[in-house]
Order: C-alpha cells, then structure tokens, then sequence
C-alpha cells in the first residue's frame, strides 16, 4: 500500500514508543477529536506489543499496562454532558459522543493483563450472568473438527460494535483468543470487513500479529494476504475515474459549513476499492435527524449528477452510512460478499471445494458469504452473532449446522476453547 510499510516491520520501533508514550505524556488531555484519533492509534501500537508477549508466553510489559491505564483515565477525564462525553471538532463546533466501546474494551484488557483468562471471564460474568454457559454451549457446537477456512466478518461478529471505526481498535484479549484459535484450528484464517483495508482501515484497527490472518476489505474487492502481498478486484479505466470524480465531489460537500462533522462520526469518510461511504449518523445520534435528512439527500442529488441514468453507481443508505458503489459485474447490484468469496478462492487458491469450513457473520449482509461457501463446499458451519430470529431462520436454510451466538464475545471465547 502506499505509504504504508510492510506489516511485518510495522512494529520493530514499539519499545521505543512505549518510553516515549510514558515519558512525554502523549496519552494525556484529551479535548479534540482528532485527540481521539490520535490516542487510539496510539494505544493500538501499545496492544499490539502485548498481544505479541503474551503469545509468547511473556510476562507483559509493565510500561504497556501502564500506557493502557493510562489511556483509559485520558477517556475518562473528558468533559461530559449527561451520560455522553463532548469533545471539540474545531474552535466553534462540539460534538456529544459514547465512548462504550473503548472504556469497556480497556477495562477488559486491564482485567486480563493483570489477572488472566479466569480473572476476565469472573468480570465478564458479572456484567453478563450466564456467560460461562453459553461459551460452553458454542464451543461444543463448534468443536469437534479442525477447519480448512475460517471466513469471518468482523464488526458485530468476532469484535463488538464501536460508535466510530477509527477508534475501534481491537482489545487485546481478543486479539489473543482468535491467534490462538487461527494457529491450533484453521489452516487458512480470513477476516472479510465492508471497512478499508488501511488509512484507515482493517490494519489500522487490528493488533494480531501480522501473517496470521488475511485481510480481505472493501466487502472483499481488496486484501493482503499472509505473506504481505495485496490484491485487488481489478477496476477499468472509466471506472477508476468515476470513483476519483465521486471521491473530489464528496471532499468538496464535506467542505462546506457544517458537514464537517459527518466525515469524524461513526464510519466516518471511508475510501474502499470501488467504494466511498460516508456517515450521516452515528449510534449516539449525535446528529439532529433534520440535518442527517438533508445531508442525506445532498448525497443523492451528488450521485444523480454524476450517474443520471443510475446504471453505474449504487446508493445504499443503512441509517447510520450511506455506501455509495460501483454497480456489480453484468447488473446494476452492488459487490456483495458472495462475490467476495469467489473472488478470494480465485486469487488464494483457497479450494473452497475442499472443506470443512466456519462462516461467521452478523448480518444480513453476511448470508451471501454462506451461500457462496456452501455452493462451492457442498456444506458449511455458520457461526450467526445475532438475537434476530428471522435471520437466524434465513442463516439455518442455507445450512442446518448453524449455530447461534448472543455476542461476538461468547463465539471469540468459544473459539479460543477449541482444541484440534
């Protein structure tokens, strides 16, 4: 990727780091967003050290823990207005924001690091009463069999939602489980997200060690895989250039007053490989409905000038991101994850023929990865992370050996248990 080392030597300099993050106070005030940004990029180098300790079976870093507290009392300290923390966007401009995810998560990891698995699971317990036992439950569903490939989504499935994905940087603990899952259990571990790959994107959130897993983003049109080398679904030349006019149009919207803010919530402005997609909202609603309205139908109006006869463009409003995409081979639909699948059997050579293999997703949007896994296997195991019984009914018609998780937690820990 441009501009972006190679991951394999993205972390040689993190020791440094870590004295530097101590001594000079870089996990300090936070009263921007962008301060956000920062301190999560921050931290993510910081986890990604541990996780790398601890899967040596290392004590960890002392100097690491402390950063992670660290971080965690910079979260805390930031001004709030009821039960929502307020950050600045600019010297005029505030905006009201959960941080859930990210204090929940360093609680976590602070849990584990200094007490162990036993430790985290005792808190995770207590915050949900019948943990233990529906672990056990997905794992035995699970077990028995080691896997040719594991495919997975990512948000909602094996890592819980955040409210922006730039500060959703993964926790240690489940960086830890899933390795260790991937090593003992899967001869080819692979991460499908709608997200980017990078700047930012899936590697900029992810702290497993690099070569462990592939990496497939875009909804599947781009990847690196375990050796460091990227693909991508090849766009032709008008193509390219639509993405580019589309892309400058949107930086100009963006530019206007006021809509600054829709590129910093929730997803954020996301360049993917024949993709844009930008928020409108975020899950704290952090946006007056009449503006996400309005903002909303300036994307529609935008998308119109550029593909008046609606045959090249798709526009998808999910509430929270409008995705706007190159349409899909031979059709006007959208690239969806089946495509991916076949795309990734092509470039890996995964022989997706050959099974078994574990699918695991959240979503609607994940069912096409199924059906596409289990058209070419003859079968598939699907792990669903939902409480939607309409669509884990959809999930056990594409196969009967579907099984049911009620958070991404419970199907991490489940899997960590399996044994080969």
């Amino acid at each position: 990727l441009p501009g972006l080392p190679p991951l394999a030597a993205r972390r040689r300099d993190d020791a440094d780091l870590l004295a530097l993050l101590r001594a000079h106070g870089l996990l300090g005030t936070v009263e921007l967003l962008e301060q956000l940004f920062q301190l999560a990029r921050r931290t993510r180098s910081v986890k990604a050290t541990l996780v790398e300790e601890l899967l040596r079976g290392d004590v960890p870093s002392p100097d690491a823990i402390a950063a992670l507290e660290d971080a965690r009392a910079s979260l805390r300290s930031i001004p709030r207005a009821g039960d929502r923390f307020v950050l600045a966007i600019d010297e005029r401009q505030t905006i009201e924001i959960e941080l859930d995810y990210e204090l929940a998560e360093l609680d976590k990891d602070l849990v584990y690091l200094r007490g162990g698995e036993e430790a985290l699971r005792s808190h995770a317990e207590a915050l949900r009463p019948g943990f233990s036992e529906e672990i056990a439950a997905a794992a035995e569903a699970l077990g028995g069999r080691r896997y040719r490939c594991f495919l997975s989504d990512r948000d909602g499935t094996i890592n819980p939602y955040c409210g922006r994905y730039r500060t959703s940087v993964q926790s240690v603990y489940n960086a830890v489980f899933l390795t260790r899952f991937a090593r003992r259990m899967v001869e080819v571990p692979i991460i499908l997200t709608s997200a980017p790959l990078a700047a930012p994107g899936i590697v900029d959130v992810s702290v497993m060690p690099a070569g462990d897993f592939v990496l497939a983003a875009s909804g599947g049109r781009e990847l690196i895989d375990r050796g460091g080398r990227r693909h991508e679904d090849p766009l032709d030349t008008r193509q390219r250039a639509l993405i580019a006019q589309l892309d400058a149009r949107l930086v100009a919207l963006l530019a206007l007053p006021g809509r600054a803010r829709f590129a910093l919530i929730g997803s954020g402005l996301q360049r993917k490989h024949g993709q844009i997609s930008v928020a409108r909202q975020d899950v704290s609603g952090s946006i007056p409905a009449s503006e996400s309205e309005t903002f909303l139908e300036e994307l529609r109006d935008l998308v119109a000038t550029l593909d008046p006869a609606g045959d090249r463009l798709t526009v998808e409003d999910t509430g929270l991101d409008v995705e706007i995409a190159l349409a899909g081979p031979g059709a006007t639909r959208e690239f969806d994850k089946g495509d991916a699948v076949r795309f990734l059997d092509r470039v890996l050579d995964l022989d997706l023929a050959r099974g078994p293999h574990l699918v695991c997703g959240d979503t609607a949007a994940d069912l096409p990865m199924f059906e596409a896994v289990r058209d070419l296997a003859g079968q598939v195991q699907i792990a669903l992370v939902t409480a939607d019984a309409a669509l884990a009914a959809r999930a056990r018609s594409i196969s009967t050996d579907t099984h049911v998780a009620p958070t991404p937690d419970v199907l991490v820990w489940a899997l960590a248990q399996l044994e080969g």
